[in-house]
């Protein structure tokens, strides 16, 4: 992977920020998404190899590892035709892998509206119709997809729980669709194809979801008890993020990258000081209003068990939107402190066993 990074360091192709080794414009060595993807494809080729060998569970990993960095060569996803091409390699290669898990990736989709949705079901090696499991459903935020939970994925199968993986609206597959506050029910149409597998115990599915994809289930743990007996809201921005900016600020209060995310969720030009500019920043702040839970948990109540897994201090979970979470529940909120300082916890591997634990034991 250093190697990888150096040939992007060194790289003398037009950047569109000198400064920024990341932000090369050709496509070509040099550039993010080029470097990366070769490093996933030569992963790629050795697990064909492995295959062809008949060494199954080596070629395994090897599909798993180029998944991983076809992720990274995609990420954050901006919408761009290498954007998507890398992802969808990232597909290619974790679907590969599936094929060889104890009991093989399923593909699942619903339709709603027209729109078609899709996850992976990972199911764990107790699974059978004889033996349906609790299942856990599964969402990153605007910058992680479907393919990137395996590590959670793995522990939650290790107890005896399914795994369901999916992307948010705008975002992966869904790139088509638009970003909006209803994203939770595409929750609630999983949830419902779920429950008619014969594999999957319909009254004890769980909801899991992380920074931007935490919003909805706290939405769900509201209002849909019905049909999930748990909840991890992890670093997500409830309420005063989506309403903390004004246009002219906007531009100066969101690091660069995020507000390129953003203007790609939302299918905005971009956000800046001129007066077009400032007419996008409106656009993308009408929309994040609509996110905002504060009337929602103010006025609700969460009766199911919440985990709150966040970092002290982070800037997109601020504590006064814990402090709604766990004055909307009526004692069953827990909280898990990640790490101080930062959004998220760039080794979320070290909790997700503690996370899998609790869900294992609440849902």
């Amino acid at each position: 992977n250093e190697r990888v990074l150096n040939r992007i360091r060194k790289s003398k192709g037009t950047r569109q920020v000198s400064e920024w080794a990341d932000t090369q414009l050709e496509y070509g060595p040099g550039n993010w998404v080029y470097e990366w993807s070769r490093a996933a494809s030569s992963h790629e080729r050795l697990a064909h190899k492995r295959e062809s060998q008949g060494k199954l569970q080596a070629a395994r990993q090897q599909y798993l590892k180029a998944a991983n960095l076809y992720g990274i060569a995609k990420y954050p996803h901006l919408n761009a035709q290498e954007d998507d091409s890398a992802y969808k390699a990232q597909l290619r290669a974790y679907e590969a892998a599936g094929r060889f898990f104890s009991q093989p990736l399923e593909d699942l989709e619903v339709v709603i509206e027209g729109n078609i949705a899709k996850g992976y079901l990972h199911l764990p090696d107790s699974a059978s119709p004889d033996n349906p499991v609790p299942v856990v459903l599964i969402s990153g935020g605007i910058d992680v997809f479907k393919a990137e939970f395996h590590l959670l994925v793995k522990e939650l199968n290790q107890l005896g729980l399914a795994a369901f993986t999916h992307d948010m609206k705008s975002t992966g597959e869904a790139t088509y669709q638009l970003l909006e506050s209803d994203y939770y029910r595409y929750h609630l149409a999983y949830a419902e194809q779920l429950a008619g597998h014969p594999s999957i115990d319909a009254s004890r599915m769980a909801v899991y979801g992380q920074s931007y994809g935490g919003n909805p289930v706290a939405k769900l743990a509201v209002d849909h008890d019905d049909v999930f007996s748990a909840a991890v809201i992890a670093c997500a921005p409830i309420d005063l993020p989506f309403l903390a900016f004004s246009p002219e600020e906007l531009p100066f209060a969101l690091e660069p990258m995020t507000l390129d995310i953003l203007e790609a969720r939302f299918r905005t030009e971009s956000c800046d000081t001129s007066e077009t500019g400032q007419g996008q920043c409106a656009r993308i702040l009408d929309s994040l209003e609509t996110f905002a839970l504060g009337d929602t948990l103010s006025a609700g109540a969460i009766d199911i068990p919440v985990l709150v897994p966040a970092p002290a201090n982070d800037p997109f979970m601020p504590e006064p939107d814990i402090d709604l979470l766990f004055n909307a529940s009526n004692n069953v909120a827990e909280r898990l402190v990640t790490g101080q300082d930062i959004h998220c916890t760039r080794e979320r591997d070290t909790y997700w066993p503690q996370i899998a634990t609790w869900i294992a034991a609440n849902i």
